[in-house]
């Protein structure tokens, strides 16, 4: 019983969490599920500094092109 309930619970917090993700593609177009602008709600001047962050980290770029492509459209 116990075990029904933590998968339960594990697949409802994957549903929530899959509406607050995105695949963001970088600049050498490397493609990574990521998180949506809607995490940084909070702190929304972070949003291009994260994506960006991004962009170093996967392709070696600084301040470079990215898109979004939304999921829950």
């Amino acid at each position: 019983m116990k075990k029904k309930i933590i998968c339960s619970v594990a697949f409802l917090a994957a549903i929530i969490g899959a509406s607050a993700t995105v695949k963001w593609v970088g600049a050498c177009g490397a493609e990574v599920i990521t998180v949506s602008y809607e995490y940084f709600i909070d702190a929304p001047e972070e949003i291009d500094e994260y994506y960006q962050l991004l962009n170093t980290i996967y392709c070696g770029v600084e301040d470079g092109e990215y898109r979004i492509i939304r999921y829950d459209l």
